[in-house]
């Protein structure tokens, strides 16, 4: 079913980063619905959130009482809270993972429940985030790690404490281990500049599953390009010359690049030496 769209064409489809009245009332229901009262104390103090006790077992938060504190707090907490209940769900409760997922899509919030149901990642447009899940998925097929550096990734740009840097190191290390599997599978310390080296050496025999207009295998120029337009950019690595800070915009494109690239390395014609 394709997502609600207002029939008034001037009405606000923003996405917001934050969580106003209309939003309060039914997380508190969702926290009341799917916490006990241990669980919502563990909620609070990773939230730092301030309540007042009261007289129950262990000074545990009721629900009322859970739900003034969150209705008081500001939507950086409130977002803290949301998170540090889907770490504690761990996943595990698909009931409560789709209905948060409904209630966060439904008032137009720039934030969703991750695909792990771990915590929240930014909202990115779902055939965006179907590709990322394809990719992380193939890359499992050649290299586990690759697909847990893609996830990492994914994470570190989308998650609810952005991290360029990491994201784009992770995006770089899930290339590596993809890569480094086909191209130097006998070098333990591959890098992506020694695989583009091995690539440039050997293009000539290098192709890809894409063919050209006669049917004929295209070489690895396309994908070294690639590579090392990551490699390159990755500016603030260990022994680059200057340093420079990855922005959050190129961390993005970075991670998003990663993703196809291993997704062009695990096809069933993958690219090999012949």
């Amino acid at each position: 079913m394709p997502p609600w769209r207002p029939p008034i064409s001037a009405w606000s489809t923003a996405l917001a980063l934050g969580f106003g009245p209309s939003f309060r009332a039914p997380i508190n229901q969702w926290m009341g619905d799917h916490f006990r009262r241990d669980g919502l104390l563990m909620i609070a103090l990773r939230t730092q959130l301030e309540w007042t006790p009261s007289p129950t077992p262990l000074l545990f938060p009721d629900r009322e009482t859970f739900g003034t504190a969150l209705w008081k707090t500001d939507d950086t907490h409130v977002l803290v809270a949301l998170d540090a209940a889907l770490y504690q769900l761990a996943g595990k409760d698909r009931l409560a993972l789709a209905s948060l997922g409904d209630l966060l899509e439904a008032g137009g919030s720039a934030w969703t429940v991750r695909a792990d149901g771990c915590g929240l990642e930014k909202r990115v447009p779902d055939e965006i985030r179907t590709a990322a899940t394809v990719a992380v998925s193939s890359a499992t097929r050649v290299s586990p790690d690759a697909a847990e550096h893609l996830t990492k990734a994914w994470t570190a740009i989308y998650g609810v404490k952005p991290d360029p840097s990491e994201a784009y190191a992770e995006a770089v290390r899930a290339v590596e281990s993809a890569a480094g599997r086909l191209v130097e599978p006998n070098n333990s310390k591959a890098t992506l500049g020694t695989i583009n080296g091995t690539i440039r050496a050997n293009q000539g025999t290098w192709s890809i599953a894409i063919t050209d207009n006669r049917g004929q295998p295209i070489d690895g120029g396309p994908v070294l390009a690639m590579q090392e337009l990551l490699w390159r950019g990755h500016t603030d690595r260990h022994g680059a010359n200057p340093t420079i800070k990855v922005t959050s915009e190129a961390a993005g494109s970075a991670v998003h690049l990663a993703a196809l690239l291993a997704r062009i390395l695990v096809q069933r014609n993958r690219p090999q030496f012949r």
